[in-house]
């Protein structure tokens, strides 16, 4: 993915764009927006005690980062990809 190279070292902002990622693309469908309180609400869950939930202070400093970096657009609870990435070939 293009964006990948402006997250390294940034673990959470990492995990916040998969997720985004997993919901807004949906083969040979348009990017569909993704709850904010989802996101929000999932990586809240812990995974095991190696992967503790992240506080939602964390997450919603990893989607300023993400929003900063023109990766993600918010607007109320709402999260979307700009629209430029659904030109980004789905085949590779």
């Amino acid at each position: 993915a293009p964006f990948l190279p402006a997250l390294e070292g940034n673990t959470v902002a990492h995990e916040v764009v998969d997720m985004i990622t997993d919901r807004a693309w949906q083969y040979n469908a348009p990017l569909q927006a993704v709850s904010k309180a989802e996101v929000l609400r999932e990586l809240a869950q812990p995974i095991d005690e190696l992967c503790p939930g992240r506080p939602a202070e964390e997450v919603e400093r990893a989607l300023a980062f993400l929003v900063e970096q023109g990766m993600v657009e918010v607007a109320g609870d709402q999260i979307t990809v700009p629209a430029r990435f659904q030109q980004v070939d789905k085949a590779s």
